[in-house]
């Protein structure tokens, strides 16, 4: 945390005007006129300036005190320096007032007769007072510094979480669409060319979209050119039932975050099944933005929901860390329904 001795300085200097200058000039004088008349003498001057010199003395130790132990959670160090430079500045305003400024000019600010323990328990009390300002004014820093401190390792690691899942493409499903492909050009497919172009499209979309959101119509655009390389996979023609009911395609999302949902319907969901097809479904309602799905698969029947062991963390991760990073989107909720 930066040193910030400008702001103790403006509090300690308000918190003594208001207490200890205003106590002497209209509290110990019977009138406006002696008190002004006193304030500009040279023996105030000289008391004024020399008690203000050692209590803020007593809270800038304190503040230092805990600024450098504080954090690394040295309290015995802490507890002796503020002990110990408490018990410093009694004794430099003993001497500055009761003997430099006494043999120097003829006058202290206590009795000459005053004892020393009264002398020491006085000012003990002012001690801890202004040892306590310097505390109140270094934790109110600190609770600030460690709150944005806080938000801003939170939000570097949510945007490296995030940076990490966008850019994350299950392998096994690049491995088999360069054999998919690899097979079709072999074959001399008229679907090979396009084949490698949407792969490339996938890619490029994977590797390269650094923004925070995109546009819906184009994280779409990236499921389509999925849907496809997925179907290469199978000898078959997979049974899918897929809905796009987007008025409003700049809608505003984070790269990939439905991508895995898609994965998880693929991975286990029955596709050969026409009267159970894989159901994609896309759409809005008013500010809300719907994603749902449903698989059917032989084992454990027909789902809408993820079971343990089949859920897909890194889309809900990737979803919260959206949030969590405060980037603001068009949409309100990502809803994920069952249908039965």
């Amino acid at each position: 945390m930066k040193l910030k001795l400008g702001t103790l300085a403006l509090w300690f200097g308000l918190y003594f005007i208001l207490t200890d200058t205003v106590h002497d000039l209209f509290i110990q004088h019977e009138s406006w006129a002696e008190a002004f008349e006193w304030l500009w003498s040279g023996k105030a001057f000289a008391l004024v300036l020399t008690t203000q010199f050692v209590f803020f003395l007593f809270s800038l130790s304190t503040y230092l005190l805990l600024h450098n132990f504080y954090p690394q959670g040295k309290n015995l160090y802490l507890a002796l320096g503020i002990f110990g430079s408490a018990f410093a500045g009694i004794w430099l305003r003993y001497f500055i007032q009761e003997i430099a400024l006494r043999y120097l000019f003829g006058f202290g600010n206590y009795h000459p007769d005053y004892e020393l323990y009264p002398y020491f328990l006085d000012n003990l009390y002012f001690a801890i007072i202004y040892c306590v300002l310097g505390a109140i004014v270094y934790f109110t820093q600190y609770s600030r510094f460690a709150q944005m401190q806080k938000q801003a390792l939170l939000y570097e690691k949510n945007q490296a979480e995030l940076s990490f899942l966008r850019a994350q493409i299950n392998p096994h499903f690049l491995f088999n669409s360069l054999n998919n492909i690899y097979s079709l050009v072999y074959e001399k497919s008229d679907q090979s060319l396009p084949a490698i172009l949407k792969l490339s499209s996938l890619l490029r979309y994977a590797l390269y979209e650094k923004s925070q959101t995109v546009p819906l119509g184009k994280e779409w655009a990236s499921l389509q050119d999925f849907f496809e390389l997925e179907k290469l996979r199978y000898a078959f023609e997979p049974q899918l039932k897929i809905e796009y009911s987007i008025r409003n395609e700049h809608l505003q999302i984070a790269p990939f975050i439905l991508l895995p949902l898609v994965e998880n319907a693929f991975k286990h969901g029955e596709l050969k099944d026409p009267n159970h097809p894989v159901q994609i479904r896309l759409s809005e309602d008013q500010e809300q933005l719907i994603f749902s799905k449903q698989h059917c698969n032989p084992a454990t029947g027909c789902a809408g929901r993820y079971r343990t062991g089949q859920h897909p963390k890194n889309a809900w991760k990737s979803i919260w860390k959206y949030f969590l990073s405060a980037i603001n989107a068009n949409f309100t909720d990502i809803s994920h329904h069952s249908e039965n």
